[in-house]
């Protein structure tokens, strides 16, 4: 499907920013500055793209570690012991 902004009003959008950007966090406010200052890049397609899934099938199998090898630290293993020990 082929991205299109026809139905989105750039010009309103960029002025209601300035008339609200008080009310915006200043990341928030940065971001929908930057998105619409780059509006006509969205619609380029990529030179390069790759497909995740082929990223992941190259991925070396991870070992899980046996379970003698794994060693909890002691204030979470006290954590949990206080958690079950059964109410009086």
């Amino acid at each position: 499907m082929q991205p299109t902004l026809n139905k989105i009003d750039v010009e309103a959008m960029k002025r209601d920013l300035k008339k609200f950007e008080e009310h915006y966090p200043v990341g928030v406010s940065r971001a929908w500055a930057w998105w619409l200052q780059d509006i006509d890049k969205l619609l380029e397609l990529p030179y390069h793209s790759q497909w995740p899934l082929e990223i992941l099938k190259r991925c070396p199998k991870m070992q899980r570690p046996a379970n003698e090898d794994i060693t909890i630290p002691d204030h979470l293993q006290a954590m949990h012991d206080k958690e079950t020990v059964e109410t009086q």
